[in-house]
């Protein structure tokens, strides 16, 4: 069964190309063909649950897995109470989580494919979504203040914005 579940991890990341996707340990978990079903965790919204289920459906792994979601907070709750005893075998969610999960419980096993990205992740992550980002414009604010519309993040570093950017702090934040 073990070799199902690296199929299926495999075939997950190789599928999407789009949180990231965490190795956890095991589950007693089982479909209606009585076979052992792979427990999936993940705080993703509906749209990526469902791309997710897609790449695994027509990769064939239609009722080989359950996924159970979660807020954020709630599942980087159950993250670090719950240690080495999820019922998960995979778990996505933000880096930040994972690591400090890893970092408080060591319950994360290094993945055994290969993960080709461009920069570097710990062993046991695989980048499975990407984030966007947006600049959120206040122009009742900006026309007082005499500025002009950023083209870019570039542009935000240009003195005349100097007090009049917020940013969300990315190292605690998912949203950043």
């Amino acid at each position: 069964m073990m070799n199902c579940k690296k199929l299926m991890a495999l075939g997950l990341s190789a599928a999407l190309s789009m949180s990231l996707l965490t190795a956890c340990g095991g589950n007693d978990g089982t479909g209606s063909d009585g076979e052992e079903q792979v427990v999936i965790y993940s705080n993703a919204d509906e749209e990526a649950v469902t791309a997710m289920q897609n790449a695994l459906d027509s990769n064939g792994y239609a009722g080989k897995y359950i996924f159970q979601t979660y807020g954020t907070s709630e599942l980087g709750g159950k993250l670090l109470a719950g240690g080495t005893d999820l019922e998960a075998d995979l778990v996505t969610m933000s880096t930040f989580y994972l690591q400090s999960a890893q970092e408080q419980n060591s319950m994360f096993r290094p993945l055994d494919f290969e993960v080709n990205t461009l920069t570097e992740v710990s062993d046991y992550t695989a980048p499975i979504t990407s984030q966007e980002g947006a600049i959120i414009l206040n122009t009742e604010l900006m026309a007082s203040e005499g500025l002009t519309a950023p083209a870019s993040l570039k542009d935000l570093a240009d003195p005349a914005y100097a007090g009049q950017v917020a940013v969300t702090d990315i190292q605690s934040s998912s949203t950043a």
